[in-house]
């Protein structure tokens, strides 16, 4: 199984790979994230392709709605990264437009496909805890206790373009209670669309 990123002791799996391979994936506890990065390299020497492949990002919402109910009223609220313009990742047309200028160039659509892999890996639309980490995925990809390949299929985002890191929390792993606080953490601060509530 191939190593798609590193971050100390952070690894990154596609989730074809994770699937296909779940024995390559540790038993220990600790926490885990999902991660959405569209395979841009794969269109790099295809202008028209690459630019679809990004409006095809621009309209992927990895995130649940959330209720408000405050006396006779209810608020349905839903984040969303990019305005619905029909423009690439929302930009208003000029600034498309410069944008698309720019990756005109083959080297520039490399700098830029590299540029959303990076701001991408900052922000998991989904971060998990379990004690043994290669059970709790085994029942995420098996549908069984959890609803985000059924998310992942109705938004028809390929698995190729889904990553997986997992990290051992080694001084707490095995105490419940404290992995779950360290799984808070990390939810409150990067906020993943498809948790539907931190801790």
């Amino acid at each position: 199984m191939d190593t798609i990123q590193h971050y100390e002791t952070l690894n990154f799996n596609n989730l074809y790979n994770s699937i296909n391979y779940i024995e390559d994936i540790p038993e220990f506890g600790g926490v885990y994230f999902w991660i959405y990065s569209p395979n841009l390299e794969m269109y790099i020497n295809n202008f028209d392709e690459f630019r679809l492949s990004l409006l095809k990002f621009t309209k992927v919402n990895l995130s649940f709605s959330e209720k408000f109910y405050k006396f006779k009223y209810a608020i349905d609220v839903k984040e969303f990264i990019f305005p619905d313009k029909g423009t690439i990742l929302g930009l208003d047309s000029n600034k498309e437009n410069d944008l698309l200028d720019f990756l005109q160039d083959l080297e520039n659509r490399k700098y830029f496909a590299k540029y959303i892999k990076e701001i991408s890996f900052m922000r998991p639309f989904y971060i998990g805890k379990a004690k043994n980490i290669r059970k709790r995925l085994a029942n995420h990809f098996s549908q069984v206790a959890s609803s985000i390949l059924t998310e992942l299929d109705k938004q028809e985002i390929s698995y190729h373009d889904i990553y997986i890191g997992y990290r051992q929390i080694e001084r707490v792993s095995e105490n419940e209670k404290l992995n779950g606080i360290f799984e808070e953490i990390a939810q409150r601060m990067l906020k993943p669309g498809l948790t539907i509530r931190p801790g």
